[in-house]
């Protein structure tokens, strides 16, 4: 499949920005030395390229002048930061190694904040806690999923998971371990949602009609 039309609109542009550009000296974009670029058979847009790039190639150098840089990872947007890596380029990279920990806490619903910051340093209590609700959030969501489906078509393989997540839910919940969940011993008020107490109560004689 090949490019047939490329189409370029300006948005629309503040009056204070226009004026600081208009304002602002930025080195002639004519005085640039030309880039070689790949062959276009349309002469004017190649123009258009070729301008655009000197434009491009002059800002950037003024971008510079003032302590500016591009960024080191994506080579597009520019930084005055002294790692040289844009503010974009940081958000991604800090959502990736949230993802890590989301998971990593998932996994081992025990770990508390100074056992996860040792695989994530950065790691304050207030993202700690908002991983945790949100994961509580989930698995009190699959619990009400999964009591419903037992109420209508009840077997022992969809409440042995519900109770499973019902434990994973609990140490999400107060931080406990594993063992330290007792199904035989629950009270309606230290439990994350009340219901339990009926979910856990379900037979195979109480099917929906």
């Amino acid at each position: 499949m090949k490019i047939t039309d490329v189409i370029g609109k300006p948005g629309i542009i503040p009056p204070e920005v226009e004026k600081l550009v208009k304002e602002a000296e930025w080195p002639d974009w004519q005085a640039e030395k030309p880039v070689a670029m790949a062959s276009i058979k349309d002469v004017e847009l190649a123009d258009q390229l070729a301008r655009c790039q000197l434009k491009l190639d002059a800002r950037l150098r003024g971008l510079e002048e003032k302590g500016y840089k591009l960024c080191l990872l994506c080579r597009a947007a520019v930084t005055r930061s002294k790692e040289g890596i844009c503010a974009i380029c940081l958000y991604n990279s800090r959502e990736d190694k949230r993802m890590h920990t989301r998971a990593m806490i998932a996994e081992m619903p025990w770990l508390s904040l100074v056992e996860v910051q040792e695989f994530d340093a950065e790691l304050g209590a207030v993202e700690y806690d908002a991983i945790r609700n949100a994961l509580l959030d989930d698995s009190l969501d699959l619990i009400n999923e999964l009591a419903t489906e037992l109420a209508l078509d009840y077997d022992e393989h969809g409440f042995k998971r519900m109770k499973k997540e019902m434990v994973r839910a609990m140490m999400l919940f107060t931080g406990c371990m594993p063992d330290e969940v007792d199904f035989d011993h629950l009270k309606a008020d230290d439990l994350p949602d009340q219901q339990w107490i009926d979910f856990l109560a379900i037979t195979p004689g109480d099917r929906e009609c």
